[in-house]
């Protein structure tokens, strides 16, 4: 059995704006070349290979309209299925192009939701990344608790 590695970010439309713009479909861990095809290389985390989204507000509780996840399929992710957030709703897939996801965009209030990027070894590259988004997130939010406390 696969061990997997555990990436957590916390995603706040008042740290990264674009979520609140929506973000269009895209997948984890490749970029989407003009023929169509996954590309897993830099810049890309391409060692990612499954990514979940737990919802942590939903429309009546987050006070909020808009930012549905959703699944794009065809034609560079033009169709779209939508799921609709609700608090404790997950959504899980794997991370490459066959899956291509993002969210619409909030047209009022705050959507909160918690990203999950799971890999299947750890890489020097991960450690430098986790390093750099602790770096901006402590410049936005400053350790209120040490990693030991958590």
């Amino acid at each position: 059995m696969p061990h997997f590695w555990v990436q957590l970010f916390v995603f706040w439309d008042l740290i990264f704006i674009c979520i609140s713009l929506g973000h269009p479909p895209h997948a984890d861990n490749c970029y989407i070349a003009e023929d169509g095809n996954c590309v897993r290389s830099e810049p890309m985390m391409y060692w990612r290979t499954h990514s979940a989204i737990l919802f942590l507000s939903d429309a009546e509780s987050g006070g909020f309209e808009g930012g549905e996840f959703f699944y794009g399929h065809g034609d560079g992710g033009r169709h779209r299925t939508y799921v609709q957030p609700a608090c404790g709703r997950m959504v899980t897939f794997t991370a490459g192009g066959e899956n291509l996801h993002g969210v619409a965009a909030i047209t009022r209030g705050r959507r909160c939701a918690l990203a999950i990027w799971f890999a299947h070894s750890a890489d020097a590259r991960q450690a430098s990344v986790l390093n750099e988004t602790e770096r901006i997130l402590n410049k936005v939010a400053p350790k209120t608790t040490s990693k030991h406390e958590l």
